[in-house]
Formats: C-alpha cells, structure tokens, sequence
C-alpha cells in the first residue's frame, strides 16, 4: 500500500517576539506553541507552507530545543 503524501493541516496563533539580545535586535521570530509543534511529522526541522496575518509563505522550522519548533520572520512577512 503506498504511503499516504497528505500533509497536516495546523492552525495556531503565536506571538511575534524580538530576541532579548542585543538589545536592538531589529528581527523578530514565532515559537509554535507545543500543541501545534506537537502535530508536524518530526522534531527536527521541518518544511512548511503557511500563510501569516494573510501573506503565503514557506520556510523551514527550527527546533527550539525544549519540544517545539521556531521560525524567523522575515521583515517582508511581517
């Protein structure tokens, strides 16, 4: 039987944040919360297609070390 190609489809909301440091850190980045990290097919990085605040993207997720993933967003995206 051949292996289902269907991919999950998760919805979440997530806070955008800026890192601690520096202090003038002008990017910004999402952490998935757990629940949604928790149904993509690995805990490794992960391809994704999505869409933020109405504007289609792809990119790959980062796991973030404590069971869930993280993503960069780019200046264009926000």
């Amino acid at each position: 039987m051949p292996e289902s190609t269907a991919r999950p489809t998760v919805r979440c909301k997530a806070r955008l944040l800026r890192p601690a440091e520096p202090a003038n850190a002008a990017w910004t980045f999402l952490v998935l919360p757990a629940a949604a990290s928790a149904k993509l097919p690995t805990r490794s990085m992960v391809s994704v297609e999505g869409e933020l605040a109405g504007q289609p993207f792809q990119a790959t997720l980062e796991p973030d070390g404590r069971g869930s993933h993280w993503l960069k967003v780019e200046r264009a995206l926000r």
